[in-house]
């Protein structure tokens, strides 16, 4: 297994850093606009690793602070 040590992940690296099965879904992604953030360099798309926590974040759910599910049942 590659060991991420640079804060610019590639995005075969990235997938794998988000638990993806096919790093496609980044570029999936990137078309719809959807996704982490990303830098374009020249024809490489980069992932920094600062943008892949803050999207993980975003799409926490933490079940004891979000009771909305099980607030009709």
């Amino acid at each position: 297994m590659e060991t991420i040590t640079n804060q610019n992940l590639t995005e075969t690296q990235a997938a794998k850093y988000l638990g993806l099965q096919n790093r496609q879904t980044l570029a999936n992604w990137r078309h719809i606009r959807k996704g982490p953030a990303y830098c374009r360099v020249g024809r490489r798309i980069i992932y920094r690793l600062q943008d892949l926590d803050a999207y993980l974040n975003i799409h926490r759910i933490d079940p004891e602070t979000d009771k909305s599910d099980s607030a009709g049942r």
